[in-house]
Order: structure tokens, then C-alpha cells, then sequence
């Protein structure tokens, strides 16, 4: 069976309300044009900044029920991470809304070293199945712990997704070295060793500490060889859809 995945490539914003009308448009987009998934960037709806923690987040469950309402309505499965205070704590989680109603909830465990000073790290299973797929995701740096430090290597997933706050530039390509300093680069060691497709999933743009944007963009699609069949668009909002069947994946053309 095909599974056709959507990819919402978009600016990293602090605007919530803004942020949960644009992801029902574009739910609403990738559903009439037969996705079974849609998937967003890490941090979607919060926006990844330190002014995320300062802000009143009594809001984010009213917005984060609107987008299960409507991925109900649509019948598709919403895959919608955010940033979120439970009681006095904040957690970097992926919401699954399942169009079956078979709804999930994924943690971030593996913060980095100035995320732990602001969120608290939580396990949870990191697995849910679309159209009898199995998925799995590694949230941002978690790409770069030991191989199966979230995975069990006897249970693989069919495709890991990567929703991430990464910092591609122009020049950055998927290979074994990493371009910022020239050693190795753990992402593509991992995935070389996974031996399964991935779909990174990026931001556009992010908000610098000055609150000017900085280019980000290039989501990245490999197969199971850890060969890339795919890119976003580097430094621009990018919606893209991916078919995945018979453990084969690949771009479609833009919709």
C-alpha cells in the first residue's frame, strides 16, 4: 500500500494563532491532494525560541485541540510538534493526531545542553503505524546518540521522520563529513547504518536572538541506501509530498 506524506517546510514563528491558521490550510491542501500524512517542522506550532518560554502558553491546548478537530474532519494523520508547559514544566512533544482516532503523543528525551536548562527530557514509544506503515521519529539532536538509544533494533521502523531545528546552510549537503567542521557527520552515520528511508523535516527560517530571520530550509528525503532522492528549498517555505511503497521512497512533484 502507497502512503503519501506531506511535508510542511515553514518560517519558525512565535505567532500561535497565525501558526494554527496556516497549518489548516496547508492540512487542507496536502488532504485534496491525497496525502495520508502531513508532518511539521519541530516546534511548529510554539515556534523554537527563548521567548516561547516567557509567553502566557495557557492557549496552546485550545490550539492544539483545534488542529485534532480538523485533522478528524479532514481523515488524515497529523504528525504536530510544539513546545508546551505541563504544570511547571516545559517539554518539546510531537502530537499525533491519527485519522483513525488512534492519537499519540511523543517526547523529546535527548535535549541539548541549553534545552536542559529550560525542559525537562521524557521518555516515551516513539512508534505509531499510518495505512499499516511504521513510523518512527528522532526529534532534532537525538539523530546524533547511539543508534538504539530510542529505536529497538529487533521492532524497526519502516521510515524514521526527522523533525528538526537544524542549521543547514546553502552550501551543506547529506554526506559522511559535517561542512560546519569537517568531521564526522553522526546524522548520515546513523542512517548509513539504520539502513532505512528518512525524511528530515525542516524549517524555512529562523527567529535569531535579534529577532531578525536567518535561512534554514533544505528538508532532506533519503532511501534506504542513505542516498538523497530529495531537497527542500533552501531558505524558503516549502510544501512537499513524498510517496512511500514497497519500501521505496521518492519526491513527488510540487503541488
Amino acid at each position: 500500500m502507497e502512503l503519501k506524506i506531506g511535508i510542511a517546510q515553514l518560517d519558525n514563528s512565535l505567532n500561535w494563532k497565525a501558526n494554527t491558521k496556516l497549518a489548516k490550510n496547508i492540512i487542507n491542501k496536502f488532504a485534496k491532494n491525497g496525502a495520508d500524512l502531513v508532518c511539521f517542522q519541530e516546534a511548529y506550532l510554539s515556534g523554537y525560541h527563548a521567548r516561547v518560554f516567557k509567553q502566557d502558553s495557557t492557549i496552546l491546548p485550545e490550539l492544539i485541540d483545534e488542529i485534532r478537530i480538523y485533522a478528524y474532519k479532514k481523515n488524515i494523520c497529523v504528525f504536530y510538534p510544539t513546545i508546551e508547559k505541563i504544570n511547571k514544566f516545559f517539554y518539546s512533544s510531537v502530537y499525533i493526531f491519527n485519522s483513525d482516532h488512534g492519537d499519540k503523543k511523543i517526547y523529546k528525551f535527548g535535549l541539548t545542553p541549553s534545552e536542559k536548562k529550560v525542559m525537562k527530557p521524557k521518555r516515551s514509544n516513539r512508534y505509531f503505524k499510518v495505512n499499516g506503515v511504521k513510523l518512527a521519529t528522532l526529534i532534532c539532536r537525538e539523530m546524533e546518540d547511539p543508534l538504539f538509544t530510542y529505536l529497538n533494533k529487533k521492532n524497526l521502523p519502516d521510515l524514521l521522520l526527522w523533525p528538526s531545528y537544524w542549521g543547514w546552510k546553502y552550501h551543506h549537503k547529506w554526506g559522511p563529513i559535517d561542512q560546519n567542521d569537517g568531521k564526522k557527520a553522526k546524522p548520515f552515520s546513523l542512517m548509513a547504518k539504520l539502513k532505512r528511508p528518512m525524511i528530515q523535516i525542516n524549517m524555512s527560517t529562523t527567529v535569531r536572538f535579534d529577532m531578525t530571520k536567518e535561512k534554514y530550509g533544505k528538508s532532506v528525503i533519503i532511501d534506504k541506501n542513505n542516498k538523497k532522492v530529495g531537497l527542500g528549498k533552501y531558505g524558503q517555505e516549502d510544501l512537499i509530498l513524498i510517496s512511500f511503497k514497497d519500501y521505496k521512497i521518492k519526491k513527488l512533484p510540487p503541488i
